[in-house]
């Protein structure tokens, strides 16, 4: 196994795939004070997103980001950008209603969208690449289940459809696809955004982690060495900085894993064309991704809540395995963990920080899936932000 420690120092934490092949970047940290329309707290797919959509927008912009674009949560995903959140709109519409499962799969149908114009209109070189996503079931329960998503999604004019051909090197017995989804290599797009970003009156600051946040007009964000004065901030940090809006008890930290192994040889079109989730547990997350002309089957799962006990090793060996039984993956070359905020009533949350904020804004909660839900969330809020100017 290929294990580079993070920044190239003996015993760090292993790096992502994405992370490892993407390059580094090299912003100067925040040493002074500044003005800017809006500050950023976190450099991830949501606080970039926003950033960049602010900037396009006539805005200025600072993010302050504290290790480097990339490294953090974003940096380790999966790298799949779909609105098909394995039985996410069963889910939703038993706990929330059909209308806001159809809310929540517009959004990210919408952030599909928003990504794949944004790497065009930006020429970002990320890998972007068009698949069909699919939730798929081994087992005459799973598979009940998956009718029944499927036929839902459909009802809210999502790309759904049941289908019994689920291109897998392995049998299955079914499973519900979504059409025109995509994946892409997260730090390369993300470096892209940061790329856009920065200049022009707008800032990306790097190894700059913020040690507090103040409210008011302006509002301000301080480093150890400078602040950022502006209108309004967004803190886009997975579990919210500087919470004033009890997101410890709305929200539960939830880690999971993934190894990507190297491709043995040929893989077949469809399969590598289309990426998967199980339905049926352990919940099994598939993947084919080339990377600097290296081919890898990345395979996610054996997730728990933070604070349960367990041996990661077993867990990385018990992936590893099964891409190496059921994909025919060979040595594993990357592993890597990530840890998310989950929502307690499935929901993402985007908006004021607490009830009485006036400036400060919070995007958490992002149900493991942040590409989208973190992408859908920054369109949210910076259309939100910006009508409010324009009023």
């Amino acid at each position: 196994m290929v294990e580079r420690p993070a920044d190239g120092q003996p015993g760090g934490k292993p790096l992502s795939l994405w992370v490892a092949t993407a390059g580094a970047t090299a912003y100067a940290s925040l040493d002074a004070d500044i003005d800017v329309d809006v500050a950023v707290i976190g450099g991830g797919i949501a606080g970039l997103t926003a950033a960049l959509a602010l900037k396009r927008a006539g805005q200025t912009v600072a993010v302050v980001e504290a290790a480097r674009v990339g490294t953090g949560v974003t940096g380790h995903t999966t790298g799949k950008v779909t609105s098909l959140h394995r039985l996410a709109y069963t889910e939703l519409a038993g706990s929330h209603g059909e209308a806001a499962a159809r809310t929540y799969g517009e959004a990210n149908q919408a952030a599909i969208e928003h990504i794949a114009r944004t790497v065009a209109g930006e020429g970002i070189d990320c890998g972007f690449r068009r698949v069909d996503n699919y939730t798929y079931a081994e087992t005459d329960d799973a598979l009940a289940r998956v009718r029944d998503e499927a036929s839902l999604a459909a009802r809210l004019g999502l790309p759904s459809a049941y289908t019994s051909d689920v291109p897998l090197p392995f049998s299955v017995k079914g499973g519900v696809r979504f059409d025109g989804q995509a994946q892409l290599h997260s730090v390369k797009y993300l470096q892209g955004l940061a790329g856009a970003v920065h200049g022009d009156g707008s800032f990306v600051f790097e190894e700059s982690p913020a040690v507090s946040l103040q409210d008011g007009s302006p509002a301000v964000v301080s480093t150890e060495r400078g602040s950022v004065r502006a209108r309004d901030v967004i803190v886009a940090t997975n579990v919210p900085f500087a919470d004033r809006g009890a997101f410890d008890a709305r929200c539960y930290a939830h880690r999971s894993y993934l190894t990507a192994s190297l491709a043995t040889g040929p893989v077949d079109d469809a399969f590598r064309s289309s990426s998967f989730i199980s339905v049926d547990e352990p919940m099994r997350s598939i993947l084919t991704v080339d990377v600097d002309g290296t081919g890898y089957m990345l395979t996610g799962g054996e997730g728990h809540r933070a604070s349960d006990i367990g041996d990661a090793a077993e867990r990385y060996g018990r992936l590893a395995a099964f891409a190496r039984d059921r994909l025919g993956a060979g040595e594993t070359a990357f592993r890597w963990s990530t840890q998310d905020a989950m929502p307690v009533d499935g929901l993402p949350y985007v908006g004021l920080m607490r009830p009485d904020a006036r400036h400060v804004h919070v995007i958490t909660g992002l149900r493991k899936w942040g590409l989208t839900n973190g992408t859908a969330a920054a369109i949210i809020l910076t259309d939100a932000l910006l009508s409010l100017i324009h009023i």
